[in-house]
């Protein structure tokens, strides 16, 4: 009898934590599709719906566009919600979540009857390799670009990185630059950064134009290129787009936690302007330099003739045989002398010259 009832309660004891493994499993499997319960992968939140929209764009699917948000849900480390009356005024803080057994036990989140996680549409622009290609090694070797990146997905990254690239910004001087930073950002307030524009990403790129061009309308294009003073003009550029980190959270829910200054650059106009300028540079150093050396070789042949007038001529300018010496350089230079000596003869003056008039 004894040894009935303790196969009995063995049986029971299997029996029941194989249903607890079954449920288990079965909550494991819900929490992976979203129903019920949800998994949410980490660094991320999702958004609690009271009715499930199918794709991202809310002009189509017969006006079904989703319910309204309910709840939120996400699996950031060290982040907690503090919530409001106004959802649009939800903010994650630091802190640490409070969470349910299921969650220690399963990893899963009570998402609810009759509610469904919200399928978002994700853009953003990134400098890198865009990826995505049938070969891996035409991808390694492809160069770095700008590229957009569109995603659909219930999974809201809580931070990211993103390529703003600020073209033709004005300066104080004629030519304008081309900027390019890296900007890390925060959903410090997750529903407003999702819900309040399409695209909060545009709307922040925008903001750091503004910003970018208020600090370089007052500087010439060499204050940021060439001068000792580029490095903290470019440091103060980057402080001036940090300080819109309030204004994009109040606007977009964003907080901008990092910039990074990828490269600036000058329009073309400028480039070309430069190499102008250098090319006359040299084209005028050159003629200087042919000039001086003219001027050299001038110098140097009038001495020669100084030389020679004072060492040669002035010697022999009374000597008897100075008409025939000079007659003798003539023919050495020309080889050829015309000679006026009235009542004289030729060979008086010159020696035996056959090629001589």
């Amino acid at each position: 009898m004894r040894l009935a009832q303790r196969r009995s309660r063995m049986l029971a004891i299997i029996l029941t934590g194989l249903t607890l493994l079954g449920l288990g499993a079965l909550i494991r499997f819900l929490g992976s599709i979203a129903k019920i319960w949800g998994i949410i992968p980490a660094q991320t939140f999702a958004l609690v719906t009271t009715w499930a929209n199918r794709n991202t764009d809310f002009t189509k699917d017969g006006g079904t566009v989703g319910g309204t948000v309910e709840n939120l849900l996400h699996g950031i480390p060290g982040k907690v919600l503090v919530r409001d009356p106004d959802p649009m005024k939800w903010r994650f803080e630091d802190g640490e979540e409070e969470r349910s057994l299921l969650f220690g036990l399963l990893g899963v989140q009570w998402v609810g009857l009759f509610r469904a996680l919200r399928l978002n549409k994700i853009s953003i622009i990134r400098y890198g390799k865009e990826g995505g290609g049938v070969d891996e090694k035409e991808e390694i070797e492809a160069e770095d670009h700008e590229f957009l990146r569109t995603s659909a997905s219930r999974f809201i990254f809580y931070s990211s990185s993103s390529f703003v690239r600020v073209k033709n910004a004005e300066t104080a001087g004629v030519y304008a630059l081309d900027w390019e930073f890296i900007v890390i950002t925060e959903r410090i307030f997750p529903l407003r950064s999702v819900l309040r524009v399409p695209d909060p990403f545009a709307n922040l790129s925008a903001m750091v134009s503004r910003a970018v061009i208020r600090k370089t309308s007052l500087l010439e294009p060499e204050d940021f290129l060439s001068t000792t003073e580029s490095a903290k003009n470019k440091r103060a550029v980057i402080k001036a787009i940090m300080s819109i980190s309030k204004d994009a959270e109040r606007e977009l829910g964003l907080k901008i936690t990092e910039v990074t200054l990828r490269s600036v650059s000058p329009e073309d106009k400028y480039c070309e302007s430069l190499e102008l300028e250098a090319k006359t540079r040299r084209e005028n150093e050159a003629a200087v330099a042919i000039a001086e050396k003219d001027k050299a070789v001038g110098l140097l042949k009038n001495s020669i003739e100084a030389d020679q007038v004072e060492r040669v001529v002035m010697r022999i300018a009374n000597n008897p045989g100075a008409i025939q010496v000079r007659a003798l350089e003539a023919y050495r230079d020309n080889k050829t002398v015309k000679v006026y000596a009235p009542g004289g003869k030729l060979s008086q003056i010159l020696p035996d010259l056959t090629d001589g008039e």
